[in-house]
C-alpha cells in the first residue's frame, strides 16, 4: 500500500483530472473517523447578538444583547449556562477576559468604567481611577488587570490589582496615546503611539520599562496578549496587517500570516498555540497557528450550516484538550452567535488527517479521500476557508498539508 500510495501522490503532484480523482475515490471508499473539532454554541436564547472574548478554567466571557442591551457575559461550556453579569442600572457592559473566578471588563453608567466580577452581577467591584473619566479593563490574570484610563482626553495603558487604587500608570514618556491588551506574570502587552506611529509595546509592570517590540523598517505593529515570555499581535506589512508572534525581543519576531490571506492578526496565545483570524477575499476566517505561518489552520471549516466572517479571540489549554473561543456570523439567524472550539491536543496536526495522534500515513490519506468523496465541508481546502466546491485544487491542497507534516 505504501509504495501505491507514494506512486499516487507523486502522479497527483503533477495532475489530477476530477474523473481519474472520482475513480481513485471509488477504490478506497473505506470507513475512516477524521478527528474534527467540537464546535458549542453559546449564543443565549433570546440574544439578538452575542459574542466570546475570552476562555479559562472552564468559563467563557464576552457579552449578549438582550432587550436592547449589551450585557456582560459568563458561561460554562453551554448556551444555558448564561449568567448576566450587567448591573441593572447600566446602559451597556462587556467582559473581555477571565482568570480562576475572576472577570474583567467595564460598564457604561453615565460614563465607561473599569470592573472586576466574581461571577454574579452583585460582585462587581470599580476600578476607575480617581484621576480618570473613563477607563477598561481588556485582560487579567491572577493577580493583575490591565487596560486604559482616559485622563486629560488622552488613553493611558494602565494596570491594576484589584482595586482603583492599586492604579498604576503605563504611558510612555512622549506617547501621545497608549493602550494595554495583555497581561502575565507580570508583564504587559499592548501598543503606544509615538511620533505618529502605533509601536508593539511590552511593559513590566512600570512606565520606565516600556519597550518596543516593532520589527525594524515597520510602521505600525500592536500587542494584544502575553503568556510564558511569549507575545502575539499584528504588525503592518507593505500596508497588510499580518498575524505576528514575539518572544520578548525585536529579532524575535516571526510572521504567521498565511499565504493568500490580505490581511490577519492573532488575539490570544497559549503553550505554543495562537488564535486570531485570516481575511480571505474580504471574508474574516478564525484562525489557529502552532508558532509558524505554515502551520495556520482554518476553524471556520469545522462550523456546520452557513457562516460569514468568524473570529477566534482567546485560547486555553487544559488537561490535554484545546478550548478556543469567539463567534461568527450565522447568515442562517443574520447574527453574530458566540462559540466554543474544544479538540484533544494530541490531534492537532492537520496534516494528521484521522486524527490518531501519529505522524502522517496511507491512512491519513485514504481518510482525506472518503471526506472528500463525501462532500464534508472540511475536505473544501482551496482556496483557504473553501469555496463550496469540490474539485482536484481541494485534493492537490491536501497534498501539500500532507507533505508538510506535523510542525
Amino acid at each position: 500500500m505504501g509504495a501505491a500510495l507514494s506512486s499516487c501522490v507523486q502522479q497527483s503532484r503533477v495532475m489530477m483530472h476530477p474523473h481519474r480523482l472520482v475513480a481513485l475515490l471509488a477504490f478506497v471508499m473505506t470507513p475512516i473517523a477524521h478527528a474534527q473539532w467540537s464546535v458549542t454554541n453559546l449564543h443565549p436564547a433570546g440574544a439578538t447578538q452575542s459574542r466570546a472574548f475570552g476562555v479559562r478554567d472552564g468559563q467563557q466571557v464576552g457579552n449578549a444583547t438582550t432587550g436592547g442591551v449589551v450585557r456582560a457575559s459568563v458561561w460554562s461550556d453551554t448556551a444555558g449556562s448564561w449568567i448576566d453579569l450587567s448591573p441593572g442600572v447600566a446602559t451597556r457592559s462587556y467582559v473581555n477576559a477571565v482568570d480562576g473566578e475572576t472577570q474583567g471588563g467595564w460598564t457604561t453608567i453615565g460614563l465607561d468604567h473599569a470592573c472586576i466580577w466574581q461571577g454574579s452581577a452583585a460582585s462587581r467591584i470599580d476600578l476607575n481611577p480617581a484621576q480618570a473619566s473613563e477607563s477598561y479593563v481588556t485582560a487579567l490574570d491572577g493577580q493583575q488587570q490591565v487596560g486604559s484610563s482616559r485622563i486629560s482626553n488622552v488613553y493611558h495603558a494602565c494596570l491594576w490589582t484589584g482595586s482603583a487604587a492599586s492604579w498604576i500608570d503605563l504611558h510612555p514618556v512622549g506617547s501621545t496615546q497608549s493602550y494595554a491588551y495583555g497581561v502575565h506574570d507580570g508583564w504587559q502587552g499592548g501598543y503606544a503611539i509615538l511620533g505618529g506611529l502605533r509601536r508593539a509595546s511590552l511593559w513590566n509592570s512600570s512606565a520606565p520599562s516600556w519597550t518596543d517590540l516593532t520589527p525594524q523598517g515597520m510602521a505600525h505593529a500592536e500587542i494584544y496578549a502575553v503568556h510564558d515570555g511569549s507575545q502575539a499581535g499584528y504588525v503592518t506589512v507593505a500596508g497588510a496587517n499580518h498575524a505576528s508572534l514575539w518572544a520578548g525581543s525585536i529579532a524575535s519576531w516571526i510572521d504567521l500570516h498565511p499565504d493568500t490571506a490580505t490581511q490577519s492578526r492573532a488575539f490570544a496565545l497559549h503553550d505554543g498555540w495562537q488564535v486570531g483570524y485570516a481575511i480571505f477575499d474580504g471574508v474574516e476566517h478564525a484562525s489557529i497557528w502552532n508558532g509558524t505561518a505554515e502551520s495556520w489552520h482554518d476553524l471556520s471549516l469545522a462550523l456546520s450550516g452557513s457562516w460569514g466572517a468568524t473570529q477566534a479571540r482567546s485560547i486555553w489549554i487544559d488537561a490535554g484538550t484545546i478550548y478556543v473561543a469567539g463567534w461568527g456570523y450565522n447568515l442562517d439567524t443574520n447574527r453574530d452567535e458566540a462559540l466554543l472550539w474544544s479538540r484533544p491536543l494530541d490531534t492537532l496536526c492537520n496534516a494528521d488527517w484521522n486524527g490518531s495522534g501519529g505522524p502522517p500515513d496511507s491512512s491519513d490519506f485514504l481518510a482525506y479521500l472518503n471526506d472528500y468523496a463525501a462532500q464534508n465541508s472540511v475536505a473544501d481546502l482551496a482556496p483557504p476557508g473553501g469555496d463550496g466546491a469540490f474539485d482536484s485544487s481541494d485534493f492537490l491542497a491536501f497534498l501539500n498539508i500532507y507533505a508538510q507534516g506535523c510542525n
